[in-house]
């Protein structure tokens, strides 16, 4: 293979946005990472509402791609940082073959005229060929730190609703099937949403719901916080755009009372946020959208449902945690 000069690599954001297909794919073909949150509807929906004052700086070689801005953290002025730092899912360096990625990154950290003083990787899997080789080309040439990253909890789901149910406790499938009952008794349906066309209208139905729920009423909210209300609805609106819109909602009486929504890259679903209208809290309408949700998932073929941060409420909903690093490597010049 003929080498290509990391100076040739190079692009401009707009060349990005015309290539993003070739990235995403890029993305699909990268084991063991976070893959929707290391694609391009997260990224790009993130640098755009989250982070200011960065300049974006991106590479690809050989279907081997590099995504990142250069931008201030604090105590460092020039952070060669993922276009997503605020929850640092993702991963920045993407491609099939792991020393091509690595050649890739090498190659950037030496590019004249960059003039870096730290390399921030996130979202690298924690078990990983690539974290190994990583350390071991690292090593003697540069000096890096490693934190604990924002791990992902995930469950199976490519084997079917009935199968993903009979791996959860007998207490909690009962307690499912009994407010599915309980709920459709009462008059509950699911609008399964298939129009993308008016997305400022999708995200104003969600935000009807969302005002009802306790978060909102408690100040517990992520949809309180302008920049996240900003980023989630730019990220629906991509997703509407390209057709990766996942959005379910619960209606009872004509009305809006429950959602769900996520976005899909090619076999995964990453669940965002759902809510619930607190007047219904007593059917568990929580579970219901996400119960909703998993079977429409698993019929067309959807194999992995990525819930995102660990916590507590959803790990009854799970089979395992990815484990993810952040790897901040310094200049020699630092």
């Amino acid at each position: 293979m003929t080498y290509v000069p990391i100076s040739s690599c190079r692009m401009s954001p707009f060349e990005f946005e015309q290539r993003l297909h070739a990235f995403d794919e890029a993305v699909e073909s990268t084991e063991g990472i976070s893959t929707f949150c290391s694609g391009s509807d997260w990224i790009l929906a993130a640098n755009d509402t989250l982070h200011s004052a960065r300049s974006m700086h991106l590479w690809e070689r050989d279907d081997h791609w590099m995504a990142c801005a250069m931008g201030e953290l604090t105590p460092f002025t020039r952070v060669l940082q993922p276009l997503e730092m605020t929850w640092a899912f993702g991963c920045p360096l993407v491609g099939s073959d792991v020393s091509s990625r690595i050649s890739l990154l090498l190659d950037v950290m030496r590019e004249p005229n960059l003039f870096w003083q730290v390399v921030m990787l996130t979202g690298v899997p924690e078990d990983s060929v690539f974290w190994r080789e990583l350390q071991q080309r690292l090593s003697g040439y540069y000096s890096y730190e490693v934190f604990e990253g924002a791990h992902c909890i995930q469950s199976e789901i490519h084997d079917g609703p009935d199968d993903f149910l009979q791996r959860r406790s007998s207490k909690f499938r009962a307690n499912l099937r009994r407010s599915d009952r309980q709920a459709v008794s009462q008059g509950m349906e699911y609008d399964w949403v298939t129009d993308f066309s008016d997305p400022y209208r999708l995200f104003e139905r969600m935000m009807s719901v969302e005002r009802n729920s306790w978060k909102y009423n408690t100040g517990r909210s992520i949809f309180l916080i302008g920049r996240y209300r900003a980023f989630y609805e730019a990220l629906l609106h991509r997703l509407a755009a390209n057709g990766r819109l996942r959005l379910l909602f619960a209606r009872w009486d004509g009305q809006d009372v429950g959602y769900v929504y996520g976005g899909v890259l090619n076999n995964v679903y990453r669940g965002f946020q759902l809510s619930y209208d607190d007047n219904f809290s007593s059917l568990s309408l929580g579970h219901l959208v996400q119960w909703q949700m998993i079977q429409k998932l698993t019929e067309e073929g959807v194999e992995l449902y990525d819930l995102g941060m660990v916590m507590d409420y959803k790990k009854r909903w799970a089979d395992r945690t990815l484990r993810l690093l952040n790897v901040v490597i310094f200049s020699s010049y630092t």
